[in-house]
Parts: C-alpha cells; sequence; structure tokens
C-alpha cells in the first residue's frame, strides 16, 4: 500500500514504489528539438514519473479558525507520486508539480511540505544484524555506532498557498540532484460547501541533467496536463 492507517489511526506514507494496482497514470517528460526545421518540434521522451491514486478524506472544520462551516469544507487530498530512474546518466536537477484546478472558489488551505531552504543534519544510529548486515537504528547488538551524516534533501519552494493553482519546486544541484522515488503533495482543500466536487489538471516539468563531466548539459522537459477529479461524497 502507497497509504494505510495503522492501528493507532496514524497514516504512514509509504517511499517504496508504488504498485501498479496504485498507479493511475504514467506521465512521460519530453523535451523538444527545433532546430531540425519543422513545423512542429521533434520530441523526446527523457524520464517517467508516474502518479498514483489520489485519497480524499474530509475534515471536521475546526473552531476558531476563521471558517464558517455552514458554507465553507475543508477536504484532505493525498497525491502520491513516483519519479523513475531517469535512463542512462540523466538526473534530475528540477522538478515542477502543478495543480490548477477549474474552479477558482475551491482555494488551497494549506499545503505540505512546506518549502524547505537550506540542507539538514542528522544523527543515525546504524549495527551489525546477526547476519552481519548493516541495519539502520539501534538493534542492540554488541556493535552499534551513532554518526552524524549530512543528509542532503533538495530544496522545496512551496507557491500560491491561498489559491486555485498552486506547485511545488524541488531543486537539486549538479552534485546532489533530486533523487528518483516516491513522494507526496498533501492539500488541505477550502471549498464551498454546496462542492461535491472538484475537478482541475496536474502536470510535471522538469530540468534533467544529461552527458558527463564537461559535456553535461541541462534539458527542459514537461508533462503532458492530466485531468483529476477529487470527488468529496
Amino acid at each position: 500500500m502507497v497509504s494505510e492507517a495503522g492501528e493507532d489511526g496514524v497514516r504512514r506514507l509509504s517511499v517504496a514504489a508504488m504498485a501498479p494496482a496504485e498507479i493511475e497514470k504514467s506521465l512521460y517528460f519530453y523535451s523538444e528539438d527545433m532546430t531540425l526545421g519543422n513545423a512542429a518540434p521533434a520530441r523526446t521522451i527523457e524520464a517517467t514519473v508516474r502518479l498514483g491514486k489520489q485519497h480524499v478524506t474530509n475534515l471536521q472544520v475546526p473552531p476558531g479558525r476563521g471558517i464558517d462551516p455552514e458554507h465553507w469544507s475543508l477536504h484532505l487530498i493525498e497525491v502520491p507520486f513516483t519519479l523513475e530512474k531517469a535512463p542512462g546518466e540523466k538526473a534530475y536537477k528540477q522538478v515542477v508539480f502543478r495543480v490548477a484546478l477549474t474552479d477558482p472558489t475551491a482555494t488551497a488551505y494549506d499545503l505540505f511540505p512546506p518549502s524547505v531552504t537550506e540542507e539538514r543534519k542528522t544523527t543515525l544510529k546504524f549495527g551489525l544484524d546477526p547476519k552481519l548486515k548493516f541495519q539502520w537504528a539501534d538493534i542492540g547488538t554488541q556493535l552499534t555506532y551513532e554518526t552524524e551524516f549530512e543528509v542532503l534533501v533538495p530544496r522545496i519552494t512551496l507557491y500560491d498557498v491561498g489559491r486555485s493553482e498552486f506547485r511545488w519546486e524541488y531543486e537539486g544541484t549538479y552534485s546532489a540532484p533530486v533523487l528518483p522515488g516516491t513522494r507526496y503533495a498533501l492539500i488541505i482543500l477550502e471549498v464551498p460547501k454546496e462542492l461535491a466536487e472538484v475537478r482541475g489538471e496536474v502536470s510535471f516539468e522538469a530540468t534533467v541533467l544529461t552527458g558527463r563531466f564537461d559535456l553535461l548539459r541541462e534539458v527542459t522537459t514537461y508533462t503532458s496536463k492530466l485531468p483529476v477529479v477529487w470527488s468529496f461524497q
């Protein structure tokens, strides 16, 4: 399962690759070549992103938040997506995830992840298991280590909370690109009470690094726009 609630009610978001049944649509990052002189540019598939099935949870409007529950409602949308490893020597320098809702009265009350503006450091424990394999965490064996690792977290910039069009930008570098894997966009929508659903489009853009060393170059890519419908009933 991509996302599953435990016995304690906590919904845990798995970063494992999505199973085929959990994938709603595979989208392809296209680049365009205008140098061939054709009226229509030649398109090349540079990489793939898989959009997972979205999960909608209707929320109770908390008191004291300035929201009239007689006229407005809040809904949590989980949007998982998996960046597939780019083929060959390619890597992601930047990835953008966009959401555009068709009804301007439906807006982003809050969004996650928030903006992340700096690299993080963390302390990790690891030890040897009975098979003498390294395992993260203190597993209580005779040999346990603790050390500080500098974890390079790509910078995340969040845009346009409070609007019906919003996006996340994941920024990597040449030496620390945006890694492939499963991520989540969590959206709390504020919508008029009478709306039974919200429609919109999601899409991705990416700056893909291709080549090696002094031949490294950046390629601008984008996916097609995928219609989405989030029902609140």
